[in-house]
C-alpha cells in the first residue's frame, strides 16, 4: 500500500515531488473522488484505489500525493 498525503491542488495533472507524485483534478460538481493506480497499463484492474475525502480538496480541485 502506498504511502498517502494530502497534496496539493497545483499544478493540476500529474507531477513528481520531492516525495513521490502529486495528482490535482478539476472536479467542481464532483462529491467524492477515487484514484486508481495500476501496476501496467493493460490490467483490467487497480493495483490499489485511494478514496479522497473533503481533505483533499479545495475548491473544485481535489488532489492527492502518493509516495
Amino acid at each position: 500500500m502506498s504511502k498517502v498525503k494530502i497534496g496539493s491542488a497545483w499544478p493540476l495533472g500529474s507531477s513528481i515531488t520531492p516525495h513521490g507524485v502529486n495528482f490535482s483534478v478539476a472536479a467542481p460538481n464532483a462529491s467524492s473522488l477515487e484514484l486508481l493506480l495500476f501496476n501496467n497499463e493493460s490490467d483490467d484492474y487497480p493495483n490499489e484505489t485511494i478514496t479522497l475525502n473533503k481533505k483533499n480538496r479545495s475548491g473544485d480541485y481535489w488532489h492527492v500525493e502518493i509516495e
